[in-house]
């Protein structure tokens, strides 16, 4: 990880895992005790092709024989 501020290294020294002590940590921050609101999901990119362009363009592949016994 590097800082953001001079892009030097930052170690990672301590894990906060007792809720009361993150409570504390958050709210002295003036940071959200909820969790950020989850977006919903999109779809994949299109890249402006029809529908009729995919279909005529689509590529079959066949699945190897089996060789192993």
């Amino acid at each position: 990880m590097a800082c953001p501020s001079c892009g030097g290294d930052v170690r990672l020294i301590g894990f906060i895992t007792q809720l009361e002590t993150i409570w504390k940590v958050l709210t002295h921050l003036g940071e959200s005790l909820e969790p950020p609101q989850v977006s919903p999901t999109r779809g994949p990119p299109f890249y402006g092709a029809t529908w009729s362009r995919l279909r005529m363009t689509a590529v079959f592949i066949k699945p190897r024989p089996k060789t192993c016994l």
